[in-house]
């Protein structure tokens, strides 16, 4: 969640109890994933604009464009 703790830093908004919690839907047949649902958790202090701007941010996050674009994986 470094993105979201950055964009809270950057704009001086204290993180704490910033949480992100993933919800991974399985394939029950091949056990493979085939959906993660990430939900943020947001202080009580966060104002509706301070959640919204970091719901705005999460699409830029590292590991989504990753997940979304994954790398190619290589056994030796």
């Amino acid at each position: 969640m470094s993105g979201a703790a950055r964009l809270c830093r950057t704009n001086g908004w204290d993180p704490l109890g910033l949480n992100l919690s993933i919800d991974i839907e399985n394939d029950p047949t091949t056990r493979m994933m085939t959906k993660l649902t990430f939900t943020f958790a947001f202080p009580e202090s966060f104002t509706p604009e301070q959640r919204q701007a970091v719901l705005d941010n999460a699409p830029s996050c590292y590991v989504k464009k990753h997940l979304e674009t994954p790398p190619a994986v290589v056994i030796q």
